[in-house]
């Protein structure tokens, strides 16, 4: 019985240590990764009220830009088409999830974050050595996303 105890408190202080490593885990660290994208999503479902999972939501395009970032700064390419896809995913599921539930408040506040990131992105885009592959257009095609989804929002 001794042993199950401890082997149940070792399970659980892995488990526990792997959440909190897996929080500022980069798509290249591929197990992190995924428990983090595991952990994200789960994170999303609990949110009981649409205001939280707007403000979830945001959180989550702060990350993925993070990442973004990173990947450039680290001039790891690599991972810079899933972590794109990511980011404009968001940026889509947010603007989808404002229709879907009307949340007129949230339109303003949205449309100046896309712009920001935007901004962010431009610079990241113009940064980037050409001379390094084409993963820039990746980073483009988030600016593209964004200005969809901002003519998106203009109508609701």
């Amino acid at each position: 019985m001794y042993r199950i105890k401890v082997g149940l408190a070792i399970l659980l202080f892995v488990i526990a240590l792997s959440l909190v490593l897996s929080n500022s885990a980069a798509p290249d660290k591929e197990l992190l990764f995924g428990l983090k994208r595991f952990q994200e999503k789960n994170f999303l479902s609990l949110k009981n009220s649409p205001e939280d999972k707007v403000n979830y939501y945001i959180v989550l395009l702060e990350r993925r830009l993070r990442e973004i970032e990173d990947l450039r700064k680290s001039e790891n390419n690599t991972y810079m088409s899933p972590a794109s896809l990511r980011y404009a995913a968001t940026a889509g599921e947010l603007t989808d999830f404002l229709f879907q539930n009307g949340l007129t408040q949230y339109k303003e506040t949205i449309l100046e974050k896309f712009q920001k990131d935007q901004e962010k992105l431009k610079f990241l885009v113009d940064s980037f050595p050409r001379t390094q592959g084409d993963e820039w257009k990746y980073i483009e095609d988030d600016i593209n996303y964004l200005k969809i989804n901002s003519e998106r929002l203009q109508k609701l």
